[in-house]
């Protein structure tokens, strides 16, 4: 019997599942973690402000997580936020981001270049900027971002404004496929974030017999240090590099 690959981030697994399925591979999304807005969008508001009308040329709005921009259009609005990057891009300000997912939706709301490292990591992101002279950041993320960024660029003499735009909590009753994973009937386990990866734990042990596969150093480094045995990680976070990845992992 072949059992299916698991997704278990609160959103967005379709691409990650289409991709499995032309590779041949079943799956089922079941989500430990949560993830919603802030319930306050005062500062939200206040950092689009400044955006729109004091970011410049020495000013770069960085995103690390695919979660900020649809968390930011809840707070503000979509045509806000579209107005405010108008404004901003007329006046010179950069943008970046640590994936092409997100990266993506930075150039449909009006970012015309979107700066990505090789490496999907906000570290990558760091060392892209180190050789630029100290400068500006906005910084939307979530309750749970890393201060890997944050960190980085204060040590590199940067101005930082980062504001909390969504929280992310892990669920309160155990997932379905928890059982699943108990009793070894999974292929494969994908992680895409830290905070997916203490969800998992939270909940169950895995066996050795079910393969965790991870999107992103970042998020294979949280696994380890939770005790999960990491049997790879994908090129790169977007679905297909991940689905590569499941599928060399089961070909061994």
């Amino acid at each position: 019997m072949t059992f299916p690959v698991l997704l278990i981030r609160s959103e967005g697994n379709d691409t990650d599942a289409e991709s499995l399925t032309a590779l041949g591979l079943d799956s089922i999304d079941d989500p430990y973690v949560r993830i919603a807005p802030v319930g306050d969008s005062t500062m939200a508001h206040m950092l689009i402000e400044q955006l729109r009308e004091r970011a410049d040329e020495q000013t770069w709005f960085i995103t690390t997580s695919p979660m900020t921009i649809p968390a930011l259009i809840e707070l503000v609005g979509e045509q806000v936020l579209r107005e405010a990057i108008s404004a901003a891009v007329s006046r010179g300000v950069h943008a970046a981001a640590t994936g092409e997912r997100t990266a993506r939706t930075l150039r449909e709301l009006g970012f015309p270049r979107v700066m990505v490292p090789m490496v999907s990591s906000a570290k990558a992101v760091v060392e892209e900027l180190a050789d630029l002279p100290p400068a500006r950041a906005m910084f939307p993320c979530g309750n749970l971002a890393l201060d890997t960024l944050p960190d980085g660029l204060r040590q590199l003499g940067w101005h930082l404004a980062q504001v909390v735009v969504y929280e992310t909590s892990t669920v309160t009753e155990e997932p379905m496929s928890v059982e699943l994973i108990r009793r070894g009937e999974l292929s494969a386990i994908v992680l895409r974030s830290p905070s997916a990866a203490r969800a998992l734990v939270h909940f169950v042990a895995v066996p050795e017999s079910i393969p965790v596969i991870c999107a992103g150093s970042t998020t294979a480094d949280a696994a380890r240090e939770l005790g999960i045995a990491v049997a790879a990680v994908a090129a790169s976070p977007g679905a297909p590099d991940v689905a590569a990845a499941v599928a060399k992992v089961l070909s061994e």
